[in-house]
């Protein structure tokens, strides 16, 4: 364990949201015993975030003898951390120097249309989805300016760019689970537990989630508000009109370059 802990201390694990991020996060601290427990959020660095850490606070809860995940929605410049140069720098120093990043993908039109349910669940409600699809990202308090299908764009286009991490597809984790672990062992050159534990996603009784938040050890799970997390299921909400739109913001940078 020394070894390892001079090579990192954390394993950065970043998505666009409902992409896999929890799926991720999840079987690499149930088949690495090497890994903390849990995960905790780099946005709680951030003085906007509902639980936000100071930067001693933040720097206390990392202290700890085995490696610790840390969770991120933000782009691959790291953008949303830009705008607070002493979080920033803290976060740069002492915690990306430190890291190895996974990065998680997923096809962004089951991306976008798990957004949508996860966002009326918050009691954030929109008419329809095709409004959904084409308004403001104002959620994640990075590119307001864009809307949903671009912003999407731009995280795939920022993480495509960053070129020391371990990219993960939702789908390989769905049609071949045992691989993706063995990828993630070659990569944070950490041994995994033997047999490997599919982790799967859960849907948790309210006692359930009261239980978690005291109790976190005891959950194999951290997901939040899983759904279905079939592959495919946007076919139910994109309309022809719909998936016109979302083709052509994806292939809009193509289509300007001829």
């Amino acid at each position: 364990m020394e070894e390892i802990i001079k090579d990192f201390r954390f394993i950065i694990v970043n998505s666009h949201r409902r992409s896999g991020t929890h799926w991720v996060i999840d079987s690499i601290f149930n088949n690495f015993k090497d890994v903390t427990h849990g995960y905790l959020n780099l946005h709680r660095l951030l003085p906007f975030h509902n639980d936000h850490l100071n930067v001693d606070e933040f720097r206390k809860r990392l202290q700890n003898k085995k490696v610790r995940i840390l969770k991120t929605h933000s782009d691959g410049d790291f953008s949303i951390f830009r705008q607070f140069p002493h979080v920033y720098d803290f976060f740069m120093k002492e915690i990306f120097s430190a890291s190895k990043i996974i990065y998680v993908k997923r096809d962004g039109r089951d991306t976008l249309n798990s957004l949508f349910y996860y966002l009326r669940s918050m009691g954030i409600n929109y008419p329809t989805f095709s409004e959904f699809l084409r308004s403001k990202n104002n959620f994640d308090n990075i590119f307001p300016d864009l809307n949903r299908v671009e912003f999407l764009k731009s995280n795939h286009e920022s993480w495509a760019k960053v070129e020391e991490k371990l990219s993960l597809n939702y789908s390989d984790l769905a049609r071949d689970y045992s691989d993706v672990i063995r990828r993630i062992s070659s990569f944070l050159g950490i041994e995994h537990i033997k047999p490997i534990k599919n982790v799967e996603l859960t849907k948790y009784n309210k006692i359930d989630l009261g239980l978690r938040r005291i109790f976190p050890v005891l959950f194999k799970t951290t997901a939040v508000l899983p759904r279905e997390g079939r592959i495919g299921g946007w076919v139910k909400n994109f309309s022809n009109d719909d998936l016109n739109f979302y083709e052509s913001v994806m292939n809009k940078e193509l289509e300007e370059r001829g």
